[in-house]
């Protein structure tokens, strides 16, 4: 890491440049938390973010925007208060941000954006963000004080005992033996793991296969990798971003590929019987007498 930006945890209102400085063993100090002290309050400073490009009024400067796109059912509440409280809008303004694909939510200098970043960060498995220009520091999501003995936090994960599709993902005080800042969310919205899903498009009606089309072509580049031809669908990307297409499938009944093995729960669409389809159903049993309203309220 070329260069570090330190930031006071308790400020939170300027970052400093680290002074590049060599530990016991002559290897460049990057720990978590730096040497100095702030100049305010006098805590000691911890790492904001780092990388290679060298943090000159240019980058201090950079207006960056930060575009979100809501991903998760279930957390509406939570993705409210954020977007209200980053981008500084009032709840009906919120619901329109996370209603609109990569809405832009704020923007900012180096040191907003920085901060922005960070919240977002602790909540990126129901808001997935991307910066514009490209945010030119890795952020570590280690950079808090735990209250009680003032040590370093650890990331960590836990399954949930009587929720094993749930998990309890936070920072964890391996010291006090408690969690600083937790919350609970799916499995599949935090798999980090790329599955590749491979379709054959021989054989399926023609409706079907332009349906699916169509909702391919909807989804954001950035979120999936897709290639598509006349014979076959191939889609590389996160457990999150393909489940909607694997309920498609699943609720057409179209056969399919992937690897690695998807471990979820893939939900299927309700079938909602039309007057042709039971024109059809009657034809196949003569003496049959029934109506498609019917057949769609046992369902």
């Amino acid at each position: 890491m070329d260069y570090i930006l330190d930031i006071c945890p308790k400020c939170m209102d300027k970052l400093y440049e680290r002074e590049k400085t060599l530990d016991d063993n002559g290897r460049e100090y990057n720990d978590p938390v730096s040497e100095a002290f702030c100049p305010n309050c006098g805590h000691r400073l911890i790492m904001a973010c780092g990388g290679a490009k060298k943090p000159d009024s240019t980058v201090y400067d950079t207006a960056y925007k930060i575009f979100i796109s809501y991903t998760a059912d279930g957390q509406e509440e939570e993705a409210i208060d954020i977007v209200m409280k980053l981008g500084r809008c009032s709840r009906d303004a919120a619901l329109e941000k996370l209603n609109t694909e990569h809405c832009l939510l704020c923007e900012g200098n180096l040191l907003e954006t920085y901060l922005c970043i960070r919240e977002l960060a602790e909540v990126n498995c129901f808001l997935v963000y991307e910066t514009e220009p490209e945010f030119p520091y890795d952020i570590p999501l280690f950079t808090f004080f735990c209250p009680t003995c003032g040590g370093i936090p650890v990331m960590k994960e836990e399954i949930l005992e009587n929720s094993p599709f749930e998990v309890e993902v936070g920072i964890f005080c391996e010291k006090c033996n408690k969690w600083v800042k937790t919350y609970i969310t799916s499995r599949k919205d935090i798999d980090n793991t790329v599955y590749h899903l491979r379709v054959c498009l021989k054989g399926i009606e023609s409706n079907v296969k332009m349906e699916l089309l169509e909702k391919l072509e909807a989804y954001e580049d950035w979120k999936i990798k897709k290639e598509v031809t006349e014979e076959r669908i191939a889609v590389d990307g996160l457990a999150s971003n393909i489940s909607d297409i694997l309920t498609d499938l699943k609720s057409n009944d179209i056969s399919y590929e992937i690897e690695p093995p998807y471990p979820y729960e893939i939900p299927v669409y309700k079938k909602l019987w039309t007057e042709e389809d039971v024109e059809l159903l009657k034809a196949m049993n003569p003496g049959l007498n029934v109506t498609a309203e019917e057949l769609n309220d046992l369902n």
